[in-house]
């Protein structure tokens, strides 16, 4: 069975998204199910829409640093899921994981992988989509772990928004 075979319908439930076979690593865990359940259905009707008007939504886990996000083909857009993100889904308080994963989204929301925009750009507008829905706390809190420019510069932007 091809995984990333193209499938005729496009994924655009929550439902409809988890159940793909590359998500039974979610759907394993009832925990992490709930957690992207919860994501998913957090997000507007219309911002879902449009994310995966061209491209289905797929989480993947590998080896990494908290998340990053990536095109593969016309098919799909990539969410992976790094051991780090898992350990802030598993905490008690996993609001810092949800506000990662908003961000990541925002990426997708705003074709960042059909963009010219500079990097800081498109993280900014990412920022600006986690924050829009309401984890613009936990991003700063996030983004204050780090001690380099590009999170610096994020934590700028991030704060002259919430003044």
């Amino acid at each position: 069975m091809n995984l990333f075979k193209k499938k005729k319908n496009k994924m655009t439930t929550p439902k409809d998204i988890l159940s793909h076979p590359l998500h039974d690593w979610i759907r394993q865990d009832r925990h992490i199910h709930r957690f992207f359940t919860h994501i998913l259905s957090t997000l507007k009707t219309q911002d879902l829409l449009k994310m995966t008007n061209e491209r289905n939504i797929i989480f993947l886990k590998c080896l990494g640093l908290y998340s990053a996000t990536l095109p593969n083909s016309n098919e799909f857009n990539l969410v992976l899921i790094f051991p780090n993100l898992l350990e802030e889904i598993f905490k008690a308080n996993n609001t810092s994981a949800e506000a990662i994963i908003f961000h990541e989204l925002g990426h997708i929301y705003h074709r960042h992988f059909d963009s010219e925009k500079s990097d800081i750009v498109k993280q900014f507008e990412a920022d600006c989509f986690a924050y829009q829905y309401g984890y613009g706390r936990e991003l700063i809190e996030f983004l204050e772990r780090f001690n380099n420019v590009e999170s610096q510069i994020r934590l700028k932007e991030l704060h002259k928004l919430s003044q």
